[in-house]
C-alpha cells in the first residue's frame, strides 16, 4: 500500500511541475482518503486547489497542515500567500513571520516576509528583508522586482530602477516589472524611457486596453501625438467606455489645439468615472470658466468628499477647483484648494522627507568651475554648430510661450523640453565636479546635435525650450558657442504663484511651498546673474514676458533677429501654430497673445505668504 501511495505522490508533484492542477488535486485527494493527515499532500493539495484559483479552499487545507504538523514551514509560507491573494494582510504577515522563524534561510519564505512588510508599508523593514532574499537568491526576477517596489516606496527611485532592470534582464517577460519601470520612468520625467518600456508591454500584450493606453500616454509626453492617436483610438476599440481612454483622447485633441473638442471628451470621461482627477483638471485648465460652470464646481467638490479617491486624483480635483474659483474670482478659497493640492503632490512625490536647501548648493559648484576665464580658454574650438536655440527660464515664466515664437518661423523646429543636459551635463564634469572633462563634453555635442537633427530634419535652427536648463548655461554655451540662449523672465511672483497653482508632474521638492518655492527662485536669479557675467554678450538674449504680451511685434523682432533669422509674419501668431504643445501652458498658447497673466498675483496678494517678499530683480 505504502508503495502505492508513493507512486501517487511522485505522480502529484509530476503534475504539480507541468501545471495540471486539477490532476495534481485529484492524485492528493486519492492519498487523503487513505491518508487524512499527511502533510505533504495537503500542502501540495491547497498549492494546486491555490493555482486552480480556489484559494479559499486552500486555506483550510493548509490549516490541515499545520494542525498535524506545527514544524512544516511550506504549509505557513503558503497559508501566508493565500491571506495575501484574500486580502487577509494581518493574518498574511502572521503566517509569514511564523514561516520564517521556522525557515530563516529560505529565499522564498524571506521574499515572501518582505512582500508582506510592504503591504504594511514598513518599508524600511521589507527592503532589508529583499536585499537579504536577492543575496542568497541573485537569479530570481520576482525577488528583483520586490525589492525595486521597496526602493521605489522609500523614493530611492535610481536603486528601484536598477532592480526593475535587473528583473526584466532574468525574466524578459517580466509584465509587472515593465509596468513599474515604465510608471517610474513616467514620474521621473524620463518619457523616452518609459516610452521604450510601454512598448515592450505592448509587446507582450498587444490586446490590453491599458497597454495600448500606456504607449500613447507615453508618447504624448515625448510630443508624438500623431502616433499616440493611433493607440489611444486602439485602446477605445478595445475597451470603448475606459474614462482614462477619453480622457488622453482628449488630451491628444487638447495639445493641438482642437480645444472644444477635446471637452466633449474630457465632459464623456466625467460622466463614466465621476471619482476621477486628471479629466476635471484638464476642463478646467482647457478654458476660462464662468457663472454658467457653476454645476461642475459643486461636482468637483462634492467628488472631494468620496473616501475612495486616489491621492493622485485629490491633488488633481483640488487644482482644478483653485483654477475653477479663480475665474470666479474667489481668490481667497482658490488659493486654500491650491494649498492642498500642494500639500498633497508633495505627500505623493516625496513621503515624509523635508526640502533639503542645500541640495541647491551644486549652483554655487557651478559658478566657482565654469568662470570667465573657463569660458574663454575651454570652449569647443573649430567650427561648430548653431543648429540649437535654447530657451531657458524658471519654469512657469513664459519659455512655451517663446518656443511656439520660434517654431512658427518655416526654418525653425522645436523639440520640446529635452532633458539632455540636465540628466548628461555631470558627465562633463570631472575632479568632483571642480574640472570640465572636455572630451566627454565634444561627446555629449555630438550626441545632442545628431538628436536634434533627427527630431527636426532639414531645420536651420532647432528650439529646446527645457526651463531648467538654466543650471546647465555654461556648459551649453562651452559645448555649443555660437548657439543662441534665450532667457525668458517673467515678474518673479507671477513666476513663483503660477508655479505654485500648476501641477507639475517634475519632481521638484521645493515647488510646493510658497517659502522654499521663493528660496529657489531666489537661488535660480543668483545663478543667472553668474552667466550674465560670464558668457558672450552675443551668446544670450534676456527677454521680459511682460514685454512679448506688452510690446509684441517689437519684441518677436528682435528674437528672430537675435537668432539669424530672417523676419516672417507667422511669428506674430503662435496661437496659429500647428505644432503639438505638451504642458501645462496648453490652452494659453492657444489663444492670441493677451496680457491677462500680467500682475496676476496681485489677486492673490493678502495670501501670497513667503512670496509677496519677492522684488523684481
Amino acid at each position: 500500500m505504502a508503495s502505492k501511495l508513493d507512486e501517487i505522490m511522485r505522480n502529484a508533484n509530476l503534475a504539480h511541475s507541468q501545471g495540471r492542477w486539477d490532476d495534481c488535486k485529484k492524485f492528493c485527494e486519492a492519498i487523503l482518503d487513505v491518508l487524512p493527515v499527511n502533510v505533504p499532500a495537503l500542502v501540495l493539495c491547497g498549492v494546486a486547489l491555490s493555482k486552480a484559483g480556489d484559494t479559499r479552499r486552500s486555506v483550510g487545507l493548509f490549516e490541515r497542515a499545520i494542525a498535524a504538523d506545527h514544524t512544516c514551514g511550506p504549509a505557513y509560507l503558503w497559508l501566508s500567500m493565500a491571506f495575501q491573494e484574500l486580502g487577509e494582510k494581518a493574518a498574511a504577515l502572521l503566517q509569514a513571520q511564523q514561516a520564517v522563524a521556522l525557515n530563516p534561510g529560505d529565499p522564498l519564505t524571506l521574499h515572501q516576509y518582505g512582500r508582506c512588510l510592504l503591504d504594511f508599508e514598513q518599508y524600511d523593514a521589507a527592503l532589508k528583508t529583499l536585499q537579504r532574499t536577492v543575496e542568497m537568491a541573485p537569479n530570481a526576477a520576482m525577488a528583483h522586482h520586490s525589492l525595486g517596489l521597496a526602493f521605489q516606496s522609500l523614493n530611492r527611485n535610481s536603486e528601484a530602477i536598477i532592480a526593475f532592470r535587473r528583473s526584466v534582464k532574468l525574466e524578459p517577460s517580466s509584465l509587472a516589472s515593465l509596468v513599474a519601470l515604465r510608471n517610474i520612468f513616467f514620474e521621473e520625467g524620463n518619457s523616452r524611457a518609459a516610452a521604450e518600456a510601454a512598448r515592450e508591454v505592448l509587446k507582450l500584450q498587444p490586446d490590453s486596453a491599458d497597454a495600448n493606453l500606456w504607449l500613447a500616454l507615453t508618447l504624448m509626453e515625448v510630443n508624438q501625438a500623431t502616433e499616440a492617436d493611433l493607440y489611444v483610438h486602439r485602446s477605445l476599440e478595445l475597451a470603448p467606455d475606459s474614462a482614462p481612454a477619453l480622457s488622453l483622447l482628449g488630451t491628444a485633441c487638447q495639445v493641438r489645439g482642437r480645444l472644444e473638442e477635446a471637452n466633449s471628451h474630457f465632459r464623456r470621461s466625467i460622466e463614466l468615472l465621476p471619482q476621477q482627477g486628471s479629466a476635471y483638471w484638464f476642463l478646467a485648465a482647457n478654458r476660462r470658466l464662468t457663472e454658467t460652470d457653476r454645476p461642475i464646481v459643486r461636482q468637483m467638490q462634492a467628488v472631494l468628499g468620496n473616501e475612495g479617491l486616489s491621492l493622485a486624483d485629490q491633488s488633481q480635483v483640488n487644482y482644478a477647483i483653485g483654477k475653477a474659483l479663480e475665474d470666479l474670482g474667489e481668490f481667497q478659497g482658490s488659493m486654500g484648494y491650491r494649498d492642498e493640492a500642494n500639500r498633497i503632490s508633495y505627500q505623493i512625490k516625496f513621503g515624509n522627507k523635508t526640502f533639503d536647501p542645500k541640495s541647491l548648493d551644486s549652483y554655487d559648484q557651478l559658478t566657482r568651475t565654469i568662470t570667465s576665464d573657463c569660458v574663454k580658454h575651454q570652449r569647443i574650438s573649430g567650427p561648430t554648430s548653431e543648429l540649437p536655440i535654447f530657451v531657458v527660464g524658471m519654469i512657469r515664466s513664459g519659455t512655451t510661450l517663446v518656443e511656439q515664437i520660434l517654431s512658427c518661423h518655416p526654418h525653425v523646429g522645436a523639440a520640446g523640453e529635452q532633458p539632455f543636459w540636465l540628466e548628461n551635463g555631470n558627465a562633463a564634469l570631472a575632479g568632483g565636479g571642480t574640472r570640465v572633462d572636455m572630451p566627454m563634453l565634444v561627446k555629449l555635442a555630438a550626441k545632442y546635435h545628431r538628436m536634434l537633427e533627427g527630431m527636426a530634419p532639414g531645420k536651420m535652427r532647432v528650439v529646446d525650450k527645457m526651463p531648467m536648463n538654466y543650471q546647465a548655461m555654461g556648459l551649453i554655451h562651452l559645448a555649443f558657442p555660437k548657439a543662441k540662449i534665450i532667457h525668458v523672465r517673467r515678474h518673479p511672483i507671477d513666476t513663483c504663484l503660477s508655479i505654485y497653482t500648476t501641477p507639475n508632474r517634475v519632481k521638484l521638492p521645493w515647488a510646493h511651498d510658497k517659502g522654499n518655492i521663493a528660496f529657489a527662485y531666489k537661488k535660480y536669479l543668483q545663478l543667472m546673474n553668474h552667466w550674465r557675467a560670464v558668457l558672450p554678450s552675443d551668446t544670450l538674449l534676456e527677454v521680459r514676458y511682460e514685454d512679448i504680451v506688452g510690446d509684441q511685434e517689437q519684441t518677436i523682432r528682435s528674437l528672430i533677429d537675435f537668432c539669424g533669422l530672417e523676419w516672417d509674419e507667422a511669428c506674430l501668431h503662435p496661437e496659429l501654430n500647428e505644432r503639438t504643445v505638451v504642458t501645462p501652458s496648453v490652452w494659453q498658447v492657444r489663444q492670441p497673445v493677451y496680457k491677462t497673466s500680467v500682475e496676476r498675483w496681485r489677486k492673490f496678494e493678502p495670501w501670497l505668504g513667503p512670496l509677496a517678499k519677492l522684488n523684481e530683480s
